[in-house]
Protein backbone atom coordinates (compact mmCIF):
# COMPACT_ATOMS: atom_id res chain seq x y z
CA UNK A 1 0.00 0.00 0.00
CA UNK A 2 1.61 3.44 -0.74
CA UNK A 3 3.12 6.00 1.73
CA UNK A 4 0.83 8.36 -0.47
CA UNK A 5 -2.33 6.92 1.14
CA UNK A 6 -3.98 9.73 3.42
CA UNK A 7 -6.47 8.33 6.54
CA UNK A 8 -9.45 10.69 6.39
CA UNK A 9 -12.24 11.20 9.11
CA UNK A 10 -15.62 10.61 7.71
CA UNK A 11 -16.68 13.91 9.09
CA UNK A 12 -13.60 16.19 9.96
CA UNK A 13 -14.31 18.67 13.00
CA UNK A 14 -14.14 22.31 12.18
CA UNK A 15 -11.91 23.00 14.75
CA UNK A 16 -10.03 19.72 14.88
CA UNK A 17 -6.16 19.70 15.70
CA UNK A 18 -3.49 17.68 13.59
CA UNK A 19 -0.07 17.43 15.36
CA UNK A 20 2.64 16.92 13.67
CA UNK A 21 4.70 15.01 15.75
CA UNK A 22 2.29 11.72 15.22
CA UNK A 23 -1.18 11.15 17.03
CA UNK A 24 0.13 9.79 20.06
CA UNK A 25 1.11 13.34 20.57
CA UNK A 26 -2.13 15.40 19.43
CA UNK A 27 -3.35 18.02 20.75
CA UNK A 28 -6.86 17.45 22.84
CA UNK A 29 -9.19 19.32 25.31
CA UNK A 30 -9.34 18.34 28.81
CA UNK A 31 -11.61 15.26 30.28
CA UNK A 32 -14.24 18.06 31.02
CA UNK A 33 -14.19 19.46 27.59
CA UNK A 34 -13.52 17.23 25.25
CA UNK A 35 -12.48 18.29 21.51
CA UNK A 36 -14.86 18.55 18.82
CA UNK A 37 -14.24 15.18 17.25
CA UNK A 38 -13.24 13.56 20.05
CA UNK A 39 -14.24 10.28 22.28
CA UNK A 40 -16.40 12.63 23.83
CA UNK A 41 -18.87 13.39 20.95
CA UNK A 42 -18.97 10.16 19.45
CA UNK A 43 -21.98 7.26 20.21
CA UNK A 44 -21.64 3.83 21.91
CA UNK A 45 -20.21 1.59 19.17
CA UNK A 46 -19.65 4.62 16.88
CA UNK A 47 -15.80 4.00 15.16
CA UNK A 48 -13.09 6.38 16.27
CA UNK A 49 -11.85 8.54 13.92
CA UNK A 50 -8.45 8.28 12.19
CA UNK A 51 -5.67 11.02 12.16
CA UNK A 52 -5.14 12.68 9.09
CA UNK A 53 -1.90 13.48 9.68
CA UNK A 54 0.70 12.05 6.94
CA UNK A 55 4.45 12.14 6.87
CA UNK A 56 5.39 11.66 3.90
CA UNK A 57 2.68 14.41 2.29
CA UNK A 58 3.56 16.94 5.13
CA UNK A 59 7.57 16.23 3.49
CA UNK A 60 6.87 16.99 -0.32
CA UNK A 61 5.02 20.36 0.89
CA UNK A 62 7.95 21.69 2.96
CA UNK A 63 10.06 21.17 0.47
CA UNK A 64 8.23 22.00 -2.27
CA UNK A 65 10.58 25.51 -2.43
CA UNK A 66 13.56 23.76 -2.36
CA UNK A 67 12.56 21.52 -5.33
CA UNK A 68 11.75 24.30 -7.05
CA UNK A 69 14.91 26.38 -6.75
CA UNK A 70 16.63 22.90 -7.39
CA UNK A 71 15.49 22.43 -11.18
CA UNK A 72 18.07 24.56 -12.63
CA UNK A 73 20.83 22.41 -10.69
CA UNK A 74 18.94 19.30 -11.41
CA UNK A 75 18.78 19.85 -15.09
CA UNK A 76 22.07 20.27 -15.00
CA UNK A 77 23.35 16.76 -13.62
CA UNK A 78 20.34 14.98 -15.50
CA UNK A 79 22.26 16.70 -19.24
CA UNK A 80 25.38 15.34 -17.53
CA UNK A 81 24.00 11.68 -17.01
CA UNK A 82 23.04 11.87 -20.54
CA UNK A 83 26.50 13.42 -22.24
CA UNK A 84 27.73 10.31 -20.35
CA UNK A 85 25.25 7.57 -22.08
CA UNK A 86 25.17 9.45 -25.52
CA UNK A 87 29.42 9.34 -25.43
CA UNK A 88 30.28 7.79 -28.61
CA UNK A 89 31.07 4.39 -28.11
CA UNK A 90 34.76 4.94 -29.53
CA UNK A 91 35.59 6.17 -25.83
CA UNK A 92 32.98 3.99 -23.85
CA UNK A 93 35.55 1.51 -22.48
CA UNK A 94 38.59 4.60 -22.35
CA UNK A 95 36.42 6.97 -20.15
CA UNK A 96 33.07 5.87 -18.50
CA UNK A 97 34.45 2.16 -17.64
CA UNK A 98 37.50 2.86 -16.20
CA UNK A 99 36.31 5.67 -13.79
CA UNK A 100 33.49 3.81 -12.69
CA UNK A 101 35.63 0.85 -12.09
CA UNK A 102 38.16 3.26 -10.92
CA UNK A 103 36.04 5.53 -8.72
CA UNK A 104 34.26 2.45 -7.23
CA UNK A 105 37.19 2.07 -4.77
CA UNK A 106 40.18 2.43 -6.68
CA UNK A 107 40.77 -1.43 -6.93
CA UNK A 108 41.14 -3.40 -4.11
CA UNK A 109 44.38 -4.29 -4.34
CA UNK A 110 44.97 -0.46 -3.02
CA UNK A 111 43.70 -1.26 0.48
CA UNK A 112 46.29 -3.49 1.95
CA UNK A 113 48.23 -0.75 3.54
CA UNK A 114 46.95 2.26 5.57
CA UNK A 115 49.43 4.37 3.26
CA UNK A 116 48.09 2.88 0.42
CA UNK A 117 43.84 3.72 1.30
CA UNK A 118 45.12 7.41 2.34
CA UNK A 119 46.83 7.63 -1.50
CA UNK A 120 44.10 5.84 -3.25
CA UNK A 121 41.69 9.02 -1.28
CA UNK A 122 43.33 11.31 -2.85
CA UNK A 123 43.21 9.10 -6.01
CA UNK A 124 39.11 8.97 -5.72
CA UNK A 125 39.26 13.30 -5.66
CA UNK A 126 40.13 13.25 -9.22
CA UNK A 127 37.59 10.72 -10.35
CA UNK A 128 34.60 11.87 -8.45
CA UNK A 129 35.27 15.42 -10.17
CA UNK A 130 35.97 13.74 -13.63
CA UNK A 131 32.45 11.53 -13.12
CA UNK A 132 30.74 13.50 -10.72
CA UNK A 133 32.09 16.95 -10.90
CA UNK A 134 29.51 19.83 -11.69
CA UNK A 135 30.34 23.60 -13.13
CA UNK A 136 27.80 25.77 -11.08
CA UNK A 137 28.84 29.37 -11.43
CA UNK A 138 28.71 31.26 -8.17
CA UNK A 139 25.95 33.61 -8.75
CA UNK A 140 23.69 30.20 -9.47
CA UNK A 141 25.17 28.57 -6.27
CA UNK A 142 24.11 31.46 -4.35
CA UNK A 143 20.81 31.22 -5.30
CA UNK A 144 20.78 27.82 -4.83
CA UNK A 145 21.88 28.06 -0.91
CA UNK A 146 22.25 25.20 1.22
CA UNK A 147 20.12 22.97 -1.07
CA UNK A 148 23.05 22.51 -3.71
CA UNK A 149 24.71 20.02 -0.70
CA UNK A 150 22.09 17.27 -1.20
CA UNK A 151 23.40 16.45 -4.21
CA UNK A 152 26.10 15.52 -2.76
CA UNK A 153 28.40 16.86 -6.13
CA UNK A 154 31.82 18.04 -6.26
CA UNK A 155 31.10 21.50 -7.22
CA UNK A 156 33.19 23.72 -9.03
CA UNK A 157 32.66 27.70 -10.26
CA UNK A 158 34.05 27.53 -13.62
CA UNK A 159 35.80 24.40 -15.64
CA UNK A 160 39.57 25.49 -15.25
CA UNK A 161 38.76 25.08 -11.88
CA UNK A 162 37.53 22.14 -12.06
CA UNK A 163 40.16 20.80 -14.28
CA UNK A 164 42.97 22.58 -11.83
CA UNK A 165 41.24 20.19 -9.24
CA UNK A 166 41.71 16.81 -11.26
CA UNK A 167 45.49 17.80 -12.13
CA UNK A 168 45.95 18.70 -8.62
CA UNK A 169 44.95 15.09 -7.10
CA UNK A 170 46.28 13.01 -10.13
CA UNK A 171 49.70 14.69 -9.08
CA UNK A 172 49.61 13.76 -5.63
CA UNK A 173 48.40 10.65 -6.18
CA UNK A 174 51.40 9.87 -8.85
CA UNK A 175 54.15 11.22 -6.41
CA UNK A 176 52.66 9.25 -3.08
CA UNK A 177 55.41 6.58 -3.39
CA UNK A 178 52.59 3.77 -3.55
CA UNK A 179 52.94 1.67 -6.52
CA UNK A 180 49.73 0.28 -6.82
CA UNK A 181 48.41 3.53 -6.47
CA UNK A 182 50.54 5.59 -8.93
CA UNK A 183 49.70 2.79 -11.29
CA UNK A 184 46.16 3.51 -11.34
CA UNK A 185 46.72 7.47 -11.15
CA UNK A 186 48.42 6.58 -14.81
CA UNK A 187 44.93 5.66 -15.63
CA UNK A 188 43.11 8.25 -14.74
CA UNK A 189 45.14 10.73 -16.06
CA UNK A 190 44.71 8.74 -19.33
CA UNK A 191 40.84 8.47 -19.26
CA UNK A 192 40.78 12.40 -18.66
CA UNK A 193 43.23 12.63 -21.60
CA UNK A 194 40.59 10.80 -23.57
CA UNK A 195 37.91 12.93 -22.62
CA UNK A 196 40.06 15.84 -23.72
CA UNK A 197 40.66 14.63 -26.79
CA UNK A 198 44.41 14.37 -26.20
CA UNK A 199 45.06 10.98 -27.64
CA UNK A 200 48.70 11.17 -27.33
CA UNK A 201 48.94 12.15 -24.25
CA UNK A 202 46.05 9.10 -22.86
CA UNK A 203 48.22 6.65 -25.17
CA UNK A 204 51.18 7.58 -22.95
CA UNK A 205 49.86 6.86 -19.71
CA UNK A 206 48.03 3.81 -20.92
CA UNK A 207 51.14 2.07 -21.54
CA UNK A 208 52.83 3.65 -19.05
CA UNK A 209 50.48 2.00 -17.06
CA UNK A 210 50.59 -1.81 -18.87
CA UNK A 211 54.46 -1.24 -18.56
CA UNK A 212 54.46 -1.07 -14.64
CA UNK A 213 51.77 -2.96 -13.79
CA UNK A 214 52.15 -6.34 -15.25
CA UNK A 215 49.73 -8.99 -16.93
CA UNK A 216 47.98 -9.88 -13.63
CA UNK A 217 46.84 -6.46 -12.75
CA UNK A 218 42.86 -6.87 -12.46
CA UNK A 219 42.50 -3.49 -14.65
CA UNK A 220 44.97 -4.62 -17.39
CA UNK A 221 41.80 -4.80 -19.46
CA UNK A 222 40.82 -1.18 -19.05
CA UNK A 223 44.28 -0.39 -19.75
CA UNK A 224 44.03 -2.14 -23.30
CA UNK A 225 40.96 -1.32 -24.33
CA UNK A 226 42.19 2.47 -24.00
CA UNK A 227 44.99 1.60 -25.66
CA UNK A 228 43.10 0.63 -28.78
CA UNK A 229 40.58 3.46 -28.43
CA UNK A 230 43.37 6.06 -28.63
CA UNK A 231 45.30 4.00 -31.36
CA UNK A 232 41.83 3.82 -33.43
CA UNK A 233 41.41 7.63 -32.62
CA UNK A 234 45.08 8.83 -34.38
CA UNK A 235 44.35 6.38 -37.58
CA UNK A 236 46.42 3.62 -36.20
CA UNK A 237 43.87 1.12 -37.32
CA UNK A 238 46.26 -2.14 -37.12
CA UNK A 239 48.30 -1.30 -34.10
CA UNK A 240 44.49 -0.60 -32.50
CA UNK A 241 43.37 -3.93 -33.36
CA UNK A 242 46.57 -5.36 -32.02
CA UNK A 243 45.47 -4.29 -28.75
CA UNK A 244 41.76 -5.12 -28.65
CA UNK A 245 42.80 -8.91 -29.82
CA UNK A 246 44.97 -8.57 -26.52
CA UNK A 247 42.75 -7.95 -24.28
CA UNK A 248 40.84 -11.26 -24.15
CA UNK A 249 42.38 -14.13 -26.42
CA UNK A 250 40.24 -17.16 -25.06
CA UNK A 251 37.02 -17.64 -25.19
CA UNK A 252 36.73 -18.06 -20.61
CA UNK A 253 38.51 -14.31 -20.22
CA UNK A 254 36.58 -11.29 -18.83
CA UNK A 255 35.47 -8.99 -21.06
CA UNK A 256 35.30 -11.03 -24.17
CA UNK A 257 32.34 -9.33 -25.32
CA UNK A 258 34.10 -5.77 -25.53
CA UNK A 259 37.10 -7.29 -27.11
CA UNK A 260 35.71 -8.79 -29.80
CA UNK A 261 33.22 -6.26 -30.91
CA UNK A 262 35.83 -3.77 -31.02
CA UNK A 263 37.59 -5.77 -33.16
CA UNK A 264 35.03 -6.38 -35.19
CA UNK A 265 34.21 -2.37 -35.39
CA UNK A 266 38.29 -2.01 -36.71
CA UNK A 267 37.78 -4.62 -39.29
CA UNK A 268 35.26 -2.89 -40.64
CA UNK A 269 36.99 0.19 -40.89
CA UNK A 270 40.32 -1.49 -42.51
CA UNK A 271 37.55 -2.07 -45.39
CA UNK A 272 37.99 -5.99 -44.35
CA UNK A 273 34.33 -7.02 -43.91
CA UNK A 274 34.37 -10.57 -44.42
CA UNK A 275 36.80 -10.93 -41.38
CA UNK A 276 34.58 -8.26 -38.98
CA UNK A 277 31.69 -10.48 -40.13
CA UNK A 278 33.57 -13.65 -39.00
CA UNK A 279 34.30 -12.13 -35.82
CA UNK A 280 30.50 -10.91 -35.07
CA UNK A 281 29.25 -14.59 -35.93
CA UNK A 282 31.91 -16.01 -33.62
CA UNK A 283 30.66 -13.53 -30.67
CA UNK A 284 26.92 -15.45 -31.63
CA UNK A 285 28.39 -18.45 -31.22
CA UNK A 286 30.52 -17.89 -27.86
CA UNK A 287 27.75 -15.84 -26.33
CA UNK A 288 24.45 -17.29 -26.43
CA UNK A 289 22.90 -14.77 -24.08
CA UNK A 290 22.58 -11.11 -24.01
CA UNK A 291 25.63 -9.46 -23.27
CA UNK A 292 26.81 -5.34 -23.17
CA UNK A 293 28.09 -5.51 -26.78
CA UNK A 294 25.01 -8.24 -28.01
CA UNK A 295 23.01 -4.96 -29.29
CA UNK A 296 25.59 -3.39 -31.36
CA UNK A 297 27.05 -6.97 -32.64
CA UNK A 298 23.70 -7.74 -33.98
CA UNK A 299 23.22 -4.02 -35.39
CA UNK A 300 26.60 -4.94 -37.28
CA UNK A 301 25.56 -7.72 -38.56
CA UNK A 302 22.19 -6.45 -40.23
CA UNK A 303 24.37 -4.16 -41.99
CA UNK A 304 26.83 -7.11 -43.43
CA UNK A 305 25.00 -10.00 -43.83
CA UNK A 306 20.82 -8.90 -43.55
CA UNK A 307 19.84 -12.78 -44.41
CA UNK A 308 22.16 -13.84 -41.71
CA UNK A 309 21.13 -11.35 -38.74
CA UNK A 310 17.27 -12.71 -40.28
CA UNK A 311 18.04 -16.08 -40.01
CA UNK A 312 19.31 -15.81 -35.89
CA UNK A 313 16.62 -13.48 -34.84
CA UNK A 314 14.07 -15.97 -36.14
CA UNK A 315 11.76 -17.81 -33.67
CA UNK A 316 13.11 -22.17 -33.66
CA UNK A 317 10.44 -24.22 -35.26
CA UNK A 318 8.37 -26.06 -32.58
CA UNK A 319 9.78 -29.28 -32.11
CA UNK A 320 6.46 -32.16 -33.19
CA UNK A 321 7.10 -35.48 -31.64
CA UNK A 322 6.71 -38.68 -33.36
Amino acid sequence: MSDDLDFMPATPGKDELVNPDGPDQAKSGSAEDPAPGGDGDRAPGERAELPTWNRSRRKRKANVKAEKEDDAFQRGVRKASRQVIDTPKLVIGAIVIALLVIAGGVALTNRSTEGDAVAARTLQVATAAIVRGQVVPPEEQERLGDSIKLYRLPIFATEEDRQAAIAAAVTEAKNSGRDKVEQDAALVAAAQAMQAGDFDAALAEYELFLEDAGREHPLRFVALEGKGNALEAKGELEAALAAFQAIAPYPSDYYRPMALYHQGRVLEALERPDEALAIYRQYLDEFKKEELATPMVRKRLEALDPEFAALMSAPASPTISP
